[in-house]
């Protein structure tokens, strides 16, 4: 097993927060605090030291959750599902070794196939340098069998391969995009400081395993942070943080349809200007047909903001972001951003903010139109990055939620659920 040191990359994000707790508060006002949310504390299968939550929905109102967890001479990815009355099934196994790659930003997933199966990746390590991994892939059948793993991409250079999102096939495969840094094989420069680029690329997985050809989506992007894909229609809608000339690093789009990949354009300009990666990447989600939104994490005059837009057209346009919180110096926002659609075609946002030296997990409810719900509390967790990213998905009766509470003295994965009802009005 190795542990990402990334003592390059993560600075950067610590100067940013420590300036944004010093700073003023934003002079436009949101609610200061969270205010009341009852979710279910929900038991889950996960071990002691377990970290790294993925979530996704699955048919029949089912939702797959994995997860990494220590086992004897190194680690394991983990996956089980919860099926509507709450009951979890038995745990699987998808890979256990003594190479994986932990990392707190960069963690496993897995998703469920039109042919009811799975398909989850994670990172494994590509030599003996401490930034050299890929990204593996398998398939687990209906009962939870997993088969032999794959690497995703045709590169095997000991660089950098990860942040990855799957993406469920209508003909029962599926299609992968990852952040890839081949080009940092063959520098000699600092690649997180001025040197080779990270690229985005992409590929489609046919129903019986065959690949399709690897493809380049962008040539430059930031080094370090999540992307997010998901089907807007018939368009495969990618979003990730883009990486300028200038080094501003705001949030970007690339889009599938029948004539093949657009090209790379933006969602919104914040005008980030930042000379290293935030690790803070965004999530897009389906509301339905052609609409769909996307959350992320921004800093905007010197202060964090959340912020989601709409789009009804699969991802071709944009509407004007919408503010869910910014930055105080009593609570600076932290990001960490998760999305998931209510069904009607609102959406529950997710992200970490920070009162003293905790962690508190708020979520928002927030419609096309504009209107927002209160800010609400979760939970409280550590705000450190052992912390991780808290993970939300959401079924068509009620919201789940994942997340790594690390208050005590070993790290412990928690899982709640709400009704959907709670946060639509439904009902009342």
């Amino acid at each position: 097993m190795k542990k990402n040191p990334a003592a390059c990359r993560f600075p950067i994000l610590a100067v940013i927060l420590a300036t944004t707790a010093g700073c003023e508060p934003a002079t436009e006002t949101l609610p200061a605090a969270p205010v009341g949310g009852d979710p279910a504390p929900l038991e889950n299968p996960s071990a002691a030291a377990s970290g790294m939550p993925g979530l996704s929905a699955g048919t029949d109102d089912r939702v797959h959750m994995s997860w990494v967890e220590p086992v004897e001479g190194g680690h394991r990815v983990a996956t089980a599902t919860l099926s509507p009355d709450g009951t979890w099934s038995a745990t699987t196994t998808a890979i256990a070794a003594d190479d994986l790659f932990v990392n707190w930003a960069d963690f496993p997933s897995v998703i469920e196939l039109s042919d009811g199966g799975l398909a989850g990746h994670w990172l494994q390590s590509l030599g003996e340098a401490g930034l050299a991994y890929g990204v593996k892939i398998a398939r687990a059948d209906a009962h939870g069998s997993w088969g032999e793993p794959w690497q995703a991409h045709d590169d095997s250079s000991p660089t950098e391969h990860g942040f990855t999102s799957l993406v469920a096939e209508d003909d029962g495969g599926f299609s992968a995009v990852w952040l890839d840094g081949r080009a940092f094989a063959n520098s000699e420069l600092d690649p997180h400081n001025g040197g080779a680029d990270m690229s985005l690329r992409g590929r489609r997985w046919a129903a019986d395993g065959t690949p399709g050809p690897e493809e380049v989506l962008d040539l430059r992007t930031c080094d370090c942070c999540q992307t997010g894909a998901a089907y807007l229609g018939d368009t495969l809608v990618v979003v990730y943080r883009d990486r300028s000339p200038d080094e501003i690093r705001d949030i970007w789009t690339v889009r599938r349809t029948a004539d093949g990949w657009s090209e790379p354009s933006p969602v919104a300009a914040d005008g980030w200007m930042i000379p290293g990666c935030p690790v803070n990447g965004p999530v897009v989600v389906s509301t339905g047909g052609a609409a769909g939104a996307v959350v992320w994490f921004s800093l905007v005059n010197d202060a964090p903001e959340i912020k989601v837009a709409f789009t009804d057209d699969r991802g071709a346009l944009w509407g004007d972001p919408i503010l869910l919180e910014r930055g105080t110096a009593e609570a600076p926002t932290l990001g960490r951003v998760g999305l998931a659609s209510l069904g009607d075609g609102s959406v529950v946002a997710t992200w970490l903010s920070q009162v003293d030296s905790t962690g508190e997990i708020r979520y928002r409810r927030v419609s096309p139109d504009g209107d927002v719900g209160p800010v609400r509390l979760l939970a409280q967790t550590g705000a450190a990055r052992s912390s991780g990213f808290p993970r939300v998905t959401a079924t068509s009766t009620r919201v789940v939620f994942a997340w790594t509470d690390t208050l005590n003295d070993d790290a412990v994965i928690r899982t709640a659920s709400l009704p959907i009802a709670d946060l639509t009005g439904e009902g009342n």
